[in-house]
């Protein structure tokens, strides 16, 4: 009874091993050949090794690279004017007519005499260079004698009629001064009497007005100091009197620096000069009118600068001695992408890479480049050199499978 039962699950354990050849035989006819051979040839295990370094080596895109660049813009010039207030700057004699008497009698006989005095301010003594008595002789005898505050200081006899010129002492003279004028004795001719008569007496006082250096400042923002390619001052020069010589000497001054120096004449003239950019400082900055001599007003005063700029964008990405190899053996590709502005206008540029340099030239969206002719192990860069100005939207680069 139990051999019995034993036979009958052999054989159905053997039916069953029947079918599953019977579906393996057919799962063989069915499967690609290549599959099927490596089957057969035993090589399953291989088979599983080969899928599992393919999945290793299947590593996906690598993004190296995104950035947003915006608007980009090709090189241009561009000038910034400052404008500066005026300057007056003078060293020069200014002079103050005092009038004391439109005629005058001095007279000395034996028994009679005229010693006339006069009364007169001078102010600002510390500034005043010279002072002089002036009159005109019409008829003279004897000897003409003044004094100032009590102190002589001319003694002469006059013999011809004309204008006397005399220089009076500044140790002598006070804020309020009294001039006195006497003639000498005739002598033993008691019948004599010895006369001047004096017209258009008056005293000249000369000042010394000094302002012979004046400054003024300016701000040079430091974005304008860093592009900065050339400078030019410009002004214009007026002459308000005349020149005591022909010519006067003028320095300009940067931060206490000679920009520029010149002997000019009283003219009124525009002029113009370059000046150094290394004496212009980011910040304040201090332009100084220096005049040897004369008076002389420099109006219109305007610092202009000149400078490139230009909105040139370079980015970096770095590739391993494995990535480059991938990239040469053509395991991998690397590209670079460029998403622009939506719009039909040309979009012109000159990209380089490393030391290469492709055109683009496209009024479409978007722009794709293969890098791998371009590209080196270690940094390698990328930098726009716009040719019209663009949006970029995005810029990629990265390694595909």
């Amino acid at each position: 009874m139990y051999n019995k039962r034993a036979q009958r699950e052999g054989a159905a354990v053997a039916i069953i091993i029947i079918v599953i050849a019977l579906f393996m035989t057919l799962y063989l006819l069915f499967i690609p050949p290549a599959e099927r051979n490596k089957i057969l040839d035993g090589n399953i295990n291989d088979n599983l090794d080969s899928s599992s370094s393919s999945n290793n080596l299947n590593q996906g895109t690598i993004e190296l690279l995104a950035e947003s660049p915006g608007l980009v813009s090709p090189t241009t010039e561009s000038s910034t004017i400052h404008r500066i207030p005026s300057v007056n700057v003078f060293l020069k004699d200014e002079p103050q007519i005092i009038t004391l008497a439109q005629s005058l009698v001095v007279s000395k006989g034996l028994f009679s005499k005229t010693i006339p005095e006069l009364k007169f301010q001078t102010k600002d003594l510390d500034q005043t260079t010279k002072v002089t008595l002036f009159f005109s002789v019409e008829q003279s005898s004897g000897e003409l004698r003044i004094k100032v505050n009590g102190n002589t200081f001319y003694v002469e006899e006059i013999k011809t009629p004309g204008i006397k010129i005399i220089e009076i002492a500044k140790s002598f003279l006070k804020k309020d001064n009294n001039l006195e004028l006497s003639v000498s004795s005739p002598g033993i001719a008691v019948w004599k009497t010895n006369t001047y008569n004096l017209k258009d007496l008056g005293v000249k006082q000369e000042f010394e007005r000094k302002n012979n250096e004046e400054s003024r400042t300016f701000v040079v923002p430091s974005q304008e100091k860093v592009s900065m390619k050339k400078s030019k001052l410009k002004y214009t020069q007026v002459c308000n009197f005349p020149l005591s010589k022909e010519v006067t000497h003028l320095d300009v001054l940067i931060n206490d620096q000679r920009a520029h120096d010149a002997n000019i004449k009283c003219l009124s003239t525009d002029d113009e000069f370059e000046i150094d950019t290394d004496l212009l400082l980011a910040g304040t900055n201090t332009l100084t009118f220096r005049l040897e001599g004369g008076d002389f007003s420099f109006n219109q005063i305007k610092l202009e600068t000149e400078s490139r700029t230009s909105d040139r964008p370079t980015f970096y990405f770095s590739l391993n001695d494995k990535q480059i190899n991938d990239i040469k053996s053509g395991d991998r590709k690397i590209k670079m992408h460029l998403l622009l502005e939506q719009n039909r206008n040309i979009k012109n540029a000159r990209l380089q890479i490393n030391s290469n340099e492709v055109l683009m030239k496209t009024d479409r969206n978007t722009f794709d480049l293969d890098l791998k002719d371009y590209v080196l192990e270690g940094t390698n860069f990328v930098k726009v050199l716009p040719v019209n100005s663009f949006n970029i939207i995005g810029l990629k680069v990265t390694l595909e499978d």
